[in-house]
C-alpha cells in the first residue's frame, strides 16, 4: 500500500466515525431541528479520492455526496476507487449538542 492510500483509507475512516458519532449524539439531544441536523450528517461536501489501481493517484473532490464514503470497482480490470468526502455539518452538529449540554440551566 502506498501513502495515498493509507491516507485515503484514514480519511474515510474518520469521515464515517464523524458521521456516525453525530447521528448518534444528535438523536440522543435536545436540538432543535432534528431531522436536519441528522440529513446534514450524512452529506460530505470537500473530500479526497484515490485509485487504488494506480497507487499515486490522489483526487481532491469538491462537491456533495451522500455518503461520505463510496467505493467502486472500474471494469474491466481496474482496481477499486475509494471516495471520501468530510462531513462539515457533522462536526458542526457535535459542536452544538456538545454546548447544549454543557448549558447551565438545561
Amino acid at each position: 500500500m502506498s501513502g495515498v492510500q493509507i491516507f485515503v483509507g484514514m480519511f474515510a475512516i474518520v469521515s464515517v466515525a464523524l458521521s456516525v458519532l453525530a447521528i448518534w449524539r444528535i438523536a440522543k439531544s435536545s436540538l432543535s431541528y432534528k431531522p436536519l441536523w441528522i440529513i446534514g450528517s450524512a452529506f460530505g461536501f470537500v473530500g479526497v479520492a484515490a485509485d487504488f489501481g494506480h497507487s499515486s493517484d490522489l483526487y481532491l473532490q469538491f462537491g456533495i455526496q451522500i455518503p461520505v464514503i463510496r467505493i467502486f470497482w472500474l471494469l474491466p480490470g481496474g482496481g477499486p476507487i475509494v471516495k471520501a468526502m468530510f462531513p462539515f455539518i457533522a462536526v458542526a452538529a457535535l459542536v452544538r449538542s456538545r454546548s447544549s449540554q454543557s448549558a447551565p440551566g438545561r
